[in-house]
């Protein structure tokens, strides 16, 4: 690429994709291979001064894939990497850790807290967890992208840190962990730390109160003052009391689709923890978490025969749903699918596929398009 076309690449960059771009660019020193990696980078986006925020979060999943790439080419010590360079691994990690604060990414840039993973075996030995050399197993994968990798170790050193989590969940969350066969797998388990991690720093968890992992039906659990029994739902992502004193039950997804997955499995989830919102009704909330925005429209998905939408089994059980930054009632989920069947018709585009689903990639691209507040 001549120097004449990457200026015009720069040009057209946002700028704080521009730093993010530089911080990976700096590996390299040889300026024809930095331009070949930011070109790449480039074809991944619709070049605009306003980069939507689902386009700039996938740019940022691009730019991991490209760090990454040049991960698999390095040893433990640092090596020659053909084409592009020398650079060590701390040096590369370094650079990618920048990029990830410039992101803005709370769940992997690490906190003055966070335990090395000499710290985190001895935590695990000194608490006896059942299976300690699972968590040996777990950060030697290799097979996991560095991000999620980055992500263990954050969460496992806040969760540690806090001491809300009984040590007998965080060995499961490890052994799932280190068990998860494929990387969508994994991020739909580490989901369900980092949510609970979430609460306990935002706090959203009575102070007085631990946090419950994988709560099963026909055991009673201690929240603070208060015992709970969760029957007859069978299994709990997540069990807690509440700042406003009321027992949670959570039902955590990393993905829209993720839950849709989960309804199809077991249909009846959302109902039992309907029953047992209903045994004391002023004492207990419930309540669905998706925690990314992320192809958020899956929500309307039938992928096969006789399946129904999750959002419309979600409006028709009434458990109010929180997604990314929004909470949504049950009323303001309704109006949303109202919106879209309407809207839908009046573009002659009903029964809504992807090139209707395409005009709103985000909850504030379906507002906007449908004239709708979620807010």
């Amino acid at each position: 690429m001549s120097s004449r076309q990457g200026n015009k690449y720069w040009a057209n960059f946002p700028s704080k994709l521009k730093s993010i771009t530089l911080n990976i660019l700096e590996i390299s020193s040889i300026t024809e291979q930095k331009q070949k990696v930011l070109k790449k980078v480039y074809q991944v986006i619709t070049v605009s001064e306003q980069i939507p925020k689902q386009t700039f979060v996938k740019v940022c999943h691009r730019i991991n894939d490209v760090l990454e790439t040049l991960q698999r080419q390095l040893n433990h010590n640092g090596q020659i990497i053909p084409v592009v360079g020398f650079v060590t691994q701390d040096q590369l990690k370094s650079q990618r850790l920048e990029a990830l604060k410039i992101m803005g990414d709370s769940h992997s840039v690490p906190s003055s807290r966070n335990l090395t993973d000499e710290q985190l075996f001895e935590a695990v030995r000194i608490r006896r967890f059942a299976n300690p050399q699972h968590l040996a197993e777990l950060l030697n994968r290799t097979d996991i992208s560095l991000d999620l990798m980055q992500q263990v170790r954050v969460n496992l050193s806040e969760a540690l840190n806090s001491e809300r989590f009984f040590q007998d969940d965080l060995q499961r969350v490890i052994s799932q962990l280190n068990s998860a066969n494929s990387s969508n797998r994994f991020d739909e388990v580490l989901a369900e730390l980092r949510y609970p991690n979430r609460l306990i720093r935002t706090g959203e968890v009575a102070v007085d109160s631990g946090v419950i992992l994988g709560a099963t039906q026909g055991r009673e659990y201690v929240l603070g003052s208060v015992r709970v029994r969760t029957d007859p739902v069978p299994d709990v992502d997540v069990l807690y009391l509440g700042k406003e004193r009321l027992v949670r039950i959570d039902e955590v997804k990393n993905t829209a689709n993720a839950l849709r997955e989960k309804l199809n499995k077991t249909p009846e989830q959302l109902r039992n923890m309907q029953r047992w919102l209903a045994e004391a009704p002023t004492d207990r909330k419930i309540t669905v978490v998706i925690e990314q925005e992320d192809n958020w429209t899956d929500l309307f998905a039938i992928r096969k025969k006789g399946e129904t939408a999750a959002l419309r089994i979600l409006i028709d059980e009434r458990v109010p749903l929180t997604i990314g930054s929004y909470n949504l009632s049950v009323s303001k989920m309704n109006e949303l699918w109202n919106a879209v069947l309407i809207k839908s018709q009046e573009l002659k585009m009903f029964p809504p596929k992807s090139d209707f689903f395409s005009q709103i990639p985000t909850l504030n691209d379906a507002e906007r398009f449908l004239g709708i507040s979620l807010k």
